[in-house]
């Protein structure tokens, strides 16, 4: 199952108006990851922002634009909200073997962060700057500003 959880700080509050007896309900990771529903993050892109960290973020904190939390007991952890984007999308594709995590025998594609996710607090998440991407084991992007040389 693929899931947009970027939605909730973008539609959420018309989501809320339109079915207020089961805001609560709406995206209900934690309740879908506890009766071991696998569940790949996505973005449905252009309907939003393809920006992973955005998703990972309102997965944390299922935030509306206005500021409602929608399903508090809905919450995920960063490194659930982050394996939505990895190992769980890569078990969505059927490519597991070949994506999702950095391993041996695995294709290098990978991200490099300003910091990394699980220090950050949830509302800095979408802060958290790109200093390069590697595909396949070629540098694909570096930010001009950063210190890195690939």
């Amino acid at each position: 199952m693929a899931a947009q959880p970027g939605m909730l700080s973008v539609l959420g509050d018309g989501f809320a108006e339109a079915l207020p007896e089961r805001r609560d309900e709406l995206y209900a990771y934690a309740s879908w990851r506890r009766a071991g529903i696998r569940v790949a993050g996505s973005s449905d892109a252009p309907v939003i922002t393809a920006d992973p960290l955005t998703g990972i973020r309102d997965a944390v904190l299922r935030r509306t634009g206005s500021g409602r939390v929608l399903g508090p007991g809905e919450r995920l952890a960063v490194r659930d909200a982050l394996a939505m984007y990895t190992t769980e999308a890569a078990f969505a594709m059927r490519r597991e073997r070949d994506l999702g995590s950095l391993e041996p025998g695995k294709l290098a594609d990978f991200v490099v962060l300003d910091r990394s996710p699980l220090d950050a607090e949830p509302e800095e998440i979408t802060d958290i700057r790109v200093l390069a991407t590697v595909a396949g084991g070629q540098p694909v992007f570096q930010a001009g500003d950063s210190p890195l040389r690939l």
